[in-house]
């Protein structure tokens, strides 16, 4: 019995090297494959090492210069621009806070503002006005925008033809009239209807000012608390003053503060107030028309400080290029911006 044990031992070791030797080159038997998946997996699940993450930058706003998380189509639609009254019995307007861009430019005994909309379209915005010959250069450095106002005379008509836009006036449904306010100061549109009806291959605007970090704007200029007045020939007396809370200019005019429907005081983060001349309008001998188009004197607002220098624009479609004392192009605070052409020099206090 001792010595059958024993053999049996002996084949059984013989046959386990001899096995051994002739497996070593040949693949592994599947349950050795399936132990080295289960130590990937394990080791996968285990990993200490951190996962990366790819931020895609949003695109800034044309007119803004700040991050637009909409649909990225609707920065490449035309801007919507719409004439609005800023008469006494006008105010307070309606979605005139929320234009990326306002341009303020003298009427008759009164001012007027071309609002841009691009990056946002609120609806209604208002009120709306009468276009006027100092409208046609602003228009055309807009590239093809869509233009709604109240209507003009013929001479002021055949020139708004004449222009790359799309011009559209109160007999378009886009448009509707308030009852609660007395004619002609009632009279509303809705961006969004006219830029509903453009071309598909109506083409977008391009930005007229450059918009740097908060850290580069900052070192631009000086720090200013104080108010800095806008005169304009006639009325409104415009004012702004720098709150650090809102990080905005107060706007007042003629003594009050310039507030929407919506109650928020208008507060741009910029205002670039370019002075000029006005002549007599070619269609209207009581009309004063803009010069828009040569260079002047520049003081900008932005980021709590003052920025004083020099405006030059060499044609009607071409945007203004605004440049310190030394010559360097200013930068603005990403945000909106109001632009001011008064036919004063502004009154800027020394802090």
């Amino acid at each position: 019995m001792k010595r059958i044990s024993f053999l049996l031992v002996a084949v059984l070791i013989a046959s386990a090297c001899s096995g051994g030797s002739e497996g070593a080159d040949e693949t592994p038997e599947t349950p050795t494959t399936t132990e080295g998946v289960d130590d990937v997996e394990t080791t996968t699940t285990t990993s200490t090492t951190e996962p990366t993450t790819t931020t895609i930058p949003l695109p800034a706003a044309t007119f803004t210069g700040l991050p637009f998380a909409g649909d990225e189509a609707a920065l490449l639609r035309p801007a919507i621009a719409v004439k609005v009254d800023n008469h006494p019995r006008a105010r307070p307007q309606t979605g005139l806070d929320r234009a990326d861009m306002v341009i303020e430019l003298r009427a008759e005994g009164v001012t007027r503002f071309i609002a841009v909309y691009h990056s946002e379209l609120p609806e209604p915005v208002g009120p709306v006005r009468s276009a006027r010959t100092s409208d046609f250069d602003i228009l055309t450095a807009l590239n093809e925008p869509a233009f709604a106002y109240s209507g003009a005379n013929a001479i002021v008509d055949r020139g708004l033809v004449a222009l790359p836009i799309y011009a559209r006036f109160e007999n378009r449904s886009d448009f509707f009239r308030a009852t609660n306010r007395d004619a002609p100061h009632n009279l509303y549109v809705n961006p969004q209807s006219m830029q509903d009806a453009l071309p598909a291959d109506a083409m977008s605007p391009e930005p007229w000012f450059t918009f740097g970090s908060l850290e580069d704007v900052s070192e631009q200029g000086r720090a200013i608390s104080g108010i800095v007045t806008v005169v304009f020939q006639g009325s409104p007396l415009v004012t702004y003053q720098w709150d650090n809370q809102v990080e905005g200019w107060l706007r007042t005019q003629d003594g009050a503060s310039h507030s929407t429907v919506s109650g928020d005081q208008i507060a741009p983060a910029n205002v670039v107030i370019l002075e000029t001349t006005y002549g007599i309008s070619r269609a209207d001998a009581a009309s004063p028309e803009l010069i828009s188009v040569g260079t002047g004197r520049a003081t900008v607002l932005t980021a709590g400080r003052v920025i004083e220098g020099t405006w030059s624009r060499l044609s009607g479609s071409a945007k203004p290029e605004i440049s310190d004392s030394d010559g360097n192009i200013i930068e603005l605070a990403p945000g909106r911006t109001w632009v001011e052409w008064p036919d004063r020099s502004p009154i800027i206090p020394q802090s």
